[in-house]
């Protein structure tokens, strides 16, 4: 076991995983700390579309829904038949999933014309599940609220990561050059 650990941490692809890794993470720590206008931005222009396409889609299933901008913490907030509300804040907006995404997929490079088109249709498949959280969260918070707080922080967590966790092995197996 010894012998293993030592082959993993001398093998040179894996250094550079984790080199690489961490000074992306310390990028990010940078934009987040000395860019916050901009990082609100960010998160505005992802969670916009997410909340209106959520609502339309609720919309079409029946059910009357207003979204509203800038309330308290929420960037959106969607009020459902004028009796649920969900809140969609800047940890609901999808951004740290897209770049964990990104990240893993260019750092496990394969060919460059498969990952130019992998990652962009990742972050919209993401971005899709995403939606579908925000539709969840709403049936939640208008039928059985007493289980949101749950839903939002483990269930839909796992569904999510799972999700990640899956396009990233995809790729691994699909596209990954092993070389």
């Amino acid at each position: 076991m010894i012998n293993t650990a030592k082959e993993i941490l001398g093998n040179k692809k894996i250094q550079r995983f984790v080199l690489s890794s961490l000074i992306l993470l310390l990028i990010w720590v940078f934009f987040t700390a000395f860019f916050p206008i901009t990082l609100q931005k960010i998160h505005y222009w992802t969670i916009y579309p997410q909340a209106y396409v959520s609502a339309w889609l609720l919309q079409i299933f029946g059910y009357k829904v207003s979204v509203f901008h800038y309330i308290n913490n929420c960037l959106s907030l969607l009020d459902i038949n004028e009796s649920a509300l969900v809140c969609v804040g800047t940890g609901c907006s999808g951004v740290e999933l897209f770049l964990i995404f990104a990240v893993f997929i260019f750092l496990f490079k394969g060919i460059s014309r498969n990952w130019l088109w992998f990652i962009p249709v990742g972050i919209v498949l993401i971005s899709f599940l995403n939606i579908l959280r925000i539709i969840g969260l709403s049936f939640i918070s208008l039928y059985a609220p007493d289980y949101l707080e749950f839903n939002h922080k483990y269930t839909f967590t796992i569904i999510v990561y799972g999700f990640l966790i899956g396009l990233w092995l995809y790729w691994m197996n699909k596209y990954y050059d092993k070389k």
